[in-house]
């Protein structure tokens, strides 16, 4: 038996472990599809397409934040996670219907 562990053990020491690429140029957004990501209900992810209203539990599922995600399509600081109609939404401090039903909810149960 400790030959088969040694055996395996070698093995695995043997095995190296590939580093990610380095993102492409390929990747990197144009100018115009970062505009075009931008619309006013959602924000449509460069991962899949896919519209957003807030890109940060988006991007975790993907095991990135927000800063990898900007530096890997090439986006500027300054790119927004969150659409503008959510944010205004946000800021205001008035709660989504959903919100007001679940408070609603938790008090009658």
């Amino acid at each position: 038996m400790p030959e088969v562990i040694a055996s395996v053990h070698m093995a695995l020491r043997g095995l190296t472990v590939s580093m990610p690429e380095a993102p492409n140029s390929a990747e990197f957004a144009t100018p115009a599809q970062i505009d075009r990501s931008i619309t006013p209900d959602a924000l449509v992810s460069f991962l899949d397409d896919r519209p957003n209203k807030a890109l940060k539990r988006h991007l975790a599922g993907h095991s990135l934040d927000a800063g990898e995600y900007r530096k890997r399509f090439g986006l500027p600081d300054d790119y927004p996670l969150v659409a503008p109609s959510y944010a205004a939404l946000r800021s205001t401090g008035i709660a989504p219907v959903w919100i007001l039903l679940a408070n609603a909810y938790a008090q009658v149960a």
